[in-house]
């Protein structure tokens, strides 16, 4: 028998996709976010006008998207005398706040892309799901009324 903790961490990691991927020189490993991270980076843009907000989003989600850096967890790469009093989040927020914004662009641009492919693959499983679905309700034995 499957247990409730496998069930609620298969159910967790559903549709869930990871890439590493090179960009000029640096290995990046990257995730799609979760419900709660996508909602935090639509709070932190809220924050800011229109102009600002698409550069912010950009950063916010790789905040949250970046797993490691040539191997390395992106907070860990962060050196500044208040490490050990902001969390990982703030870290990484000042590491990429560091970052020229085109090359934020570019690796969110890959980040994109990998999301797309995975929209791609749930859009077409729900079709499936769905065509199976129609299918299976035709072949039901339709009801004759009594006589």
């Amino acid at each position: 028998m499957v247990s409730s903790d496998d069930i609620l961490r298969d159910f967790i990691h559903l549709g869930k996709s990871e890439e590493e991927v090179e960009v000029l020189g640096f290995k990046i490993r990257y995730r799609t976010l979760t419900a709660d991270e996508q909602t935090a980076v639509f709070d932190h843009c809220a924050r800011y006008e229109d102009f600002a907000r698409v550069s912010v989003l950009r950063r916010e989600t790789l905040i949250y998207a970046i797993e490691t850096i040539n191997g390395a967890p992106l907070e860990d790469l962060y050196l500044g005398e208040d490490k050990d009093k902001i969390s990982d989040i703030e870290k990484r927020r000042k590491i990429l706040g560091k970052i020229d914004t085109e090359v934020l662009s570019v690796i969110f641009s890959e980040h994109s892309e990998m999301s797309e492919k995975r929209n791609q693959v749930l859009e077409k499983l729900g079709k499936k799901e769905d065509q199976q679905m129609e299918e299976g309700l035709k072949n039901l034995p339709s009801e004759s009324p009594a006589d």
